[in-house]
């Protein structure tokens, strides 16, 4: 390589700095077992990093530490370095237990679910996150209310004949979820390749109804970044929306104009009259309801 041509060239200037091919080996090694770790830095920082990427990726770094620990038995250098990483991360590993949230976002994960556990967990770790999950499931969202039944529906029941009411009895495709756990219905099922990211399956229309409750605990759990980096980028950005000259802005309409500024960016508000707020530059002081205090009426779209 380059490298190489010219250590040798200027080896007299170089002598002190030199790299024999030994410690070139051993910076490779070093590389390639960094590297996992350098992807999941980036998967899990970004701004649309959620939970489930937290543990799924920390299963990833142990496969990973038990394989590398085996490929370098002969390197003592490296393999004592190993150990010490491997030390450091079965720390947090151990501290996901603590939480029932870290399980729940792999249980609630379509294309996981229990499965993952079963298959890449040892047998004697599966029934505490099982029952941790299972006990958040039944203690907070169980026995949510669900949306009662509209007037146009309840018409349509009562205009069944017998044959339909007897019908409905026999069917096996989609049992009303009143008679069936949410929990215990979705995760019995296998797991399905999905063209989205894992919330954005739960916030569809089709799931709402299938699992009226289990979908508000997703939603809830799936919403949690996976990293503090991007709520911390968030925070930092207020900076801009709270200028010198707008410092009698109130709690509630900075906390309007960050969400706005978070949903723009983010392409949650695209088809909605937000966007064509902001492209036809109407200004904030037009738009009447968004605020609680004075202040309000200097911002615009590009302070925001």
């Amino acid at each position: 390589s380059y490298v190489e041509w010219y250590q040798k060239k200027y080896y007299q200037d170089l002598r002190d700095d030199y790299l024999t091919p030994d410690e070139w080996s051993a910076l490779g090694e070093t590389r390639a077992f960094l590297q996992p770790f350098w992807k999941i830095t980036q998967l899990t920082e970004g701004r649309y990093a959620t939970l489930d990427r937290s543990l799924f990726t920390m299963d990833v770094l142990h496969k990973h530490y038990t394989q590398a620990f085996q490929k370098h038995s002969g390197n003592a250098t490296l393999r004592s370095c190993i150990a010490a990483s491997w030390a450091v991360f079965d720390k947090y590993y151990q501290l996901t237990d603590e939480s029932p949230a870290y399980g729940a976002a792999i249980i609630l994960h379509p294309s996981r679910r229990v499965a993952h556990i079963k298959k890449n967990w040892p047998k004697s770790w599966h029934k505490p996150v099982l029952d941790g999950v299972r006990k958040h499931w039944k203690d907070y969202y169980h026995e949510l209310p669900l949306p009662t039944t509209t007037p146009q529906l309840r018409d349509e029941i009562r205009r069944l004949d017998e044959y339909d009411l007897l019908a409905r009895e026999l069917d096996v495709v989609s049992p009303s979820m009143s008679e069936l756990d949410e929990y215990d219905a979705f995760t019995t099922q296998p797991p399905i390749v999905i063209d989205c990211s894992p919330l954005s399956w739960w916030l569809r229309e089709e799931q709402q109804q299938t699992y009226p409750r289990l979908s508000r605990m997703a939603v809830d759990i799936l919403s949690i970044p996976a990293m503090s980096a991007e709520p911390e980028r968030v925070f930092s950005g207020a900076r801009r929306t709270i200028s010198w000259d707008r410092c009698q802005l109130g709690s509630r309409t900075i906390e309007r104009g960050e969400c706005m500024k978070s949903w723009i960016k983010s392409g949650i508000t695209q088809g909605y009259p937000v966007d064509l707020l902001e492209a036809e530059g109407i200004e904030d002081n037009n738009v009447e309801g968004l605020d609680d205090s004075a202040g309000w009426q200097s911002s615009n779209p590009d302070s925001v």
